[in-house]
Formats: C-alpha cells, sequence, structure tokens
C-alpha cells in the first residue's frame, strides 16, 4: 500500500507539473520577455526625453533676432505675398519698381525632375518680373537681391532696349526655396 500511495503522489505530481506548472511558468516567461521589451522601450523614451530637452535648451538659448533672420533666409512655408513684398523692398532700395509679376509653373520636363526629389527637405518656387532699370542701377539691384537673408537664385535674365536713352526692361527669373 506504500507503495501505491508513492506511486499516486509521483503521478499526481506529474500531472500537476504538467497540467498546472508548466503552462503557467511559460506564460511567465513571455511576460517577463514583455516585461523587458518595455523597460527597453521606456529607457529609450527616456532619452528621447533628454535629447528633446537638449533641443529645447539650445532653441531657448539662440538669440531670437537670429532665429527671425534664419526662418526669413529659409522659411518652412511659402508666403508669395512676402516673397513678393520682399523683392519689391529690394527694388524700392535701388528706386526701381518691379511689374509683370509671375509664379512660373513647373514645365514638363521639370516635372520629371521634381519627382526624383520628392524625398528632398526643401522645396523651390520661379518668380518672373519685369523691372526697367539703367544696366549699372540694375547692377546694384541685383547685388542687393544677392546680399538679401532670403534665399534665391536668379535662374535667367534678359533685357530688352526702350525707347529711353540707357534704359533696358530686364526680365528676371528668380528660383527661392523653403523647407518641407
Amino acid at each position: 500500500m506504500k507503495n501505491i500511495v508513492s506511486i499516486l503522489v509521483i503521478i499526481a505530481s506529474i500531472g500537476i507539473f504538467f497540467g498546472y506548472i508548466k503552462p503557467s511558468y511559460g506564460t511567465i516567461k513571455e511576460q517577463r520577455t514583455e516585461l523587458a521589451s518595455y523597460k527597453d522601450t521606456l529607457e529609450q523614451a527616456k532619452q528621447l526625453e533628454q535629447t528633446v530637452a537638449g533641443f529645447k535648451t539650445k532653441i531657448d538659448a539662440l538669440d531670437p533676432e537670429g532665429m527671425q533672420k534664419l526662418e526669413k533666409m529659409l522659411p518652412d512655408s511659402i508666403s508669395n505675398v512676402n516673397l513678393i513684398i520682399d523683392i519689391n523692398n529690394i527694388a524700392g532700395n535701388s528706386g526701381l519698381s518691379i511689374r509683370n509679376i509671375q509664379l512660373a509653373q513647373l514645365a514638363p520636363s521639370k516635372v520629371a525632375k521634381e519627382t526624383t526629389t520628392k524625398n528632398s527637405l526643401y522645396d523651390s518656387i520661379d518668380l518672373s518680373f519685369n523691372v526697367m532699370a539703367s544696366y549699372s542701377t540694375f547692377q546694384v539691384f541685383a547685388s542687393d537681391i544677392e546680399k538679401s537673408l532670403r534665399l534665391v537664385d536668379i535662374t535667367s535674365v534678359s533685357f530688352t532696349p526702350t525707347e529711353a536713352v540707357d534704359k533696358y526692361v530686364f526680365k528676371v527669373t528668380l528660383r527661392t526655396y523653403w523647407l518641407k
């Protein structure tokens, strides 16, 4: 009888082990792995918070006037009105006024080029206008555009003589950029 009780206890122990303890142990093991994953994620989140806080500190330490200049140089959105006002102010400093302002449409050949740069961090737009001036005055105007804070490229300049002596109508095309 002692042997039978011992065998029943062993069988019951094996049954309890495979029926309850082993599945529970597997669940606990999975939960520990998941907990470790959550701890790693939490640690990464803390590191990111520290990085963001460091960047905020650096941004707060920047000179507000410098930030305004940087925003003007490479804005985060295009404002056609502000662009035209800036160019008109530069022209006004040279005693000129701009006329026939047009935003250049993308030609089919440029569309293919645009699709290759879709992953870039910036975008651009072309602006065309006419200005009537002498050659020397136009040189001053072009130099002022070059020295302005706004990031622009003069992509083309053409001119037509007028009936006035030493005056030309310059057709200027600019390309300006902004962050996407």
